[in-house]
């Protein structure tokens, strides 16, 4: 057996629960098919333990096999039981269009695009005459109006308008939307306008509106010196992890150049203040009668601030190690570092088993990981007997190490790895620890004379510091690699290349090396034939792009743009950027191969129309298209086209009214026609 299957005893058990949480993710199993085996496996457990001695150690290996598929069923049956569509109470089993809903709004609601947004908890449902209650979460969109009643956590409205399902991602590589809300078990959206809802007298009260007034109190008292608003949103962000007043370009900046781990709450910060609490507990440390007082009042704050901070995955996984290190001093017990790491990715995979496909916990688990096994060796490669210096390579040796196992989720999650990490991390680590500790200095000084401003002062200025320099790294163009798209078997071959290098380096076998250079193979093949087909493809692309025509002709990796009116670079780069970069396309002054001649777009094989007016009578004789894209809500019915155009299909793109696409599908349903709306059903792609 493997040393570290030895030194981390949780290990197999939690490699088998995560197991069984993708098992439960990909095929939906029911319970039926997971308390049968589960039960033989504990009957084979109870037999094996009645067996005589002699006997246990021949079948130690099926007891090993029979306890850990118990962990995988135990994984899948968490994962089903944490879906709240399973519970009998679920909303989505009454609710019908335009019912009546209580909604009690779940979190503090920010001001977005000109709304509140925020997330509600859909408390009951108004039915065949009274009220049902019911179970079930919404992302709930309220028209802003700063004359309009406060609202915060707990608040209760009634609404009528319609409770939607999130949709699916409008474009090819964009965020998944969905598979994000459903990973916080929000499977509705809601957007009433100002007429359709009522605010309730009074709020709901909860642990979680507790929370969230102590968290909108401490933000205040952090605010009141800190005047510049770029600077308030990174100290935020930096301490609580509040990243709703955050700049969206400031926060990119961080991210391309490697650094934003110092403005997401995380192990670094919690350590910082885990050192603070000792620090300031120290004189109490050798006290008898602070022996069990001192590590649980530490322990009680530190729990404390992760509950105020929102309890992310990072912030959680930092508290519940800290914890498990200091209920092992607490009982005289080391507890080995790995089975620290373990115990807490098995908590937090307990509590939420949707964990397990959140990027911010596989991110978080992979650089402390990465740290853990590779720090010590990538420190020792240069031996550094200077003290500033040493600290200096020390930090660039974790910074490295934190790398190793994140970059292939880099790579996978947000199409880009930073190349400046280790400048980044050198200037930025030191000073945010540092604007850390006045932080939480300021709150408690916010209304002393003369100590209050002069903090304030000092924090902004730290900040407009960072943030410089750290701008000034994004704005090299050497920065970052961006706009790298792998698949997931991809990323699987790029781990399992990176485990097989690391076990060849670690024992010496030579076939950590060949499986290593097997992988990576595979990889290269993977690309290879994507790339091939790539070049030798020709494509229209229609995408979802807000009140605009948006299509592009795409011929191998070049595609020629068909748009209508300006278009921001901002705005362009949101909406198709990620769409291009999973197609592997770039913009061209024209796409070889396709011809774009208005109103028709030519090839080899197909005829596609793109229609904005009203077409002129022709002959009598019906012209032969693939496909027509209706655009700018065209005054005319299908059945008109249908009798000048021999074409099955119409495409309706966002330039079109709902009401007017569903005009249109009506008529296209009566005729026998296939149609596609793209507000609707998200972008349309066809080979030309």
């Amino acid at each position: 057996m493997p040393a570290i299957w030895k030194k981390t005893p949780l290990l197999r058990p939690l490699v088998c629960f995560a197991a069984g949480i993708c098992l439960q993710a990909c095929c939906s199993l029911s319970p039926s098919w997971l308390f049968l085996p589960a039960g033989l496996c504990m009957l084979s457990l109870i037999f094996y333990h009645r067996l005589p001695l002699c006997r246990r150690y021949a079948c130690g290996w099926a007891a090993g096999c029979a306890l850990s598929l118990l962990f995988i069923l135990a994984g899948a049956g968490f994962y089903f039981s944490s879906d709240i569509r399973h519970h009998p109470h679920w909303a989505g089993r009454i609710y019908q269009d335009h019912f009546p809903v209580l909604l009690r709004i779940y979190n503090t609601p920010q001001v977005r695009g000109g709304s509140w947004k925020c997330s509600a908890d859909v408390t009951a449902v108004y039915t065949s005459g009274h009220w049902q209650t019911t179970i079930a979460k919404t992302w709930l969109h309220l028209p802003y109006d700063p004359s309009a009643p406060m609202l915060t956590c707990g608040s209760q409205l009634v609404t009528n308008a319609s409770l939607k399902q999130v949709p699916a991602p409008g474009n090819p590589g964009a965020f998944d939307y969905p598979g994000y809300s459903a990973s916080q078990n929000i499977f509705f959206q809601c957007a009433p306008h100002s007429g359709q809802y009522r605010l309730l007298a009074g709020t709901s009260r909860s642990f979680g509106r507790s929370l969230s007034l102590c968290r909108t109190f401490l933000l205040s008292l952090l605010r009141l010196h800190l005047h510049a608003e770029a600077a308030a949103g990174v100290a935020e962000a930096l301490l609580f992890g509040y990243r709703n007043d955050l700049d969206p370009a400031l926060a990119q900046a961080y991210s391309n150049t490697g650094a934003i781990h110092v403005i997401v709450l995380a192990g670094l910060h919690l350590g910082m203040i885990y050192g603070l609490l000792v620090l300031l507990f120290r004189p109490l440390a050798h006290k008898r009668w602070c022996r069990w007082l001192r590590p649980l009042v530490i322990l009680a704050a530190l729990w404390a601030f992760c509950l105020i901070a929102g309890a992310g995955a990072s912030t959680l996984r930092s508290t519940v190690m800290l914890s498990c290190m200091i209920l092992g001093q607490l009982i005289n017990r080391k507890i080995p570092v790995y089975n620290n790491l373990a115990a807490s990715a098995f908590v937090l995979l307990i509590i939420q088993p949707h964990n397990l496909m959140d990027p911010g916990f596989q991110l978080s688990y992979a650089a402390v990981t990465g740290i853990i096994l590779f720090s010590t060796p990538i420190k020792k490669w240069i031996p550094v007997h200077n003290k500033l210096l040493g600290a200096c390579w020390e930090m660039c040796a974790v910074g490295l190490s934190a790398q190793i196992l994140t970059f292939p989720l880099m790579l996978y999650r947000f199409h880009q790895l930073p190349l400046l990490f280790l400048v980044a991390n050198l200037f930025a680590v030191p000073l945010s620890g540092l604007i850390l500790y006045l932080e939480l200095a300021l709150i408690p000084l916010s209304h002393v004379p003369f100590a209050g401003p002069i903090l304030g002062k000092t924090v902004s200025l730290l900040i407009h510091g960072m943030d410089g320099f750290i701008v000034f790294l994004n704005r090299l163009p050497f920065c970052s690699i961006r706009a790298v798209f792998i698949s997931g078997w991809q990323t699987a071959c790029l781990y399992i290349a990176l485990i097989a290098v690391i076990t060849w380096l670690a024992r010496n076998k030579k076939a950590g090396l060949w499986i290593a250079f097997a992988a990576l193979l595979i990889f290269c093949c993977f690309r290879d034939v994507t790339g091939w087909q790539q070049e030798h493809r020709k494509r229209l692309v229609v995408y979802q792009f807000p009140h605009h025509t948006a299509i592009d002709l795409v011929s191998g990796h070049a595609c020629l743009f068909l748009h209508n009116g300006p278009v921001g670079r901002d705005t362009l780069l949101s909406h198709i950027g990620p769409s291009r970069i999973c197609l592997g396309i770039v913009p061209a002054v024209h796409a070889p191969g396709i011809a774009w001649r208005y109103p028709l777009i030519i090839t080899a094989h197909k005829k596609v129309l793109v229609l904005d007016r009203v077409p002129a009578a022709g002959n009598g004789r019906r012209i032969r298209v693939d496909a027509i894209i209706l655009t700018h809500a065209l005054r005319a019915t299908i059945a008109e086209l249908y009798s000048l155009f021999d074409c099955q299909l119409y495409i309706f793109d966002n330039t079109n009214s709902l009401w007017k696409i569903n005009g249109w599908r009506k008529e296209a349903e009566q005729l026998h026609l296939r149609h596609y709306s793209v507000p609707e059903q998200g972008a349309f792609l066809m080979d030309l």
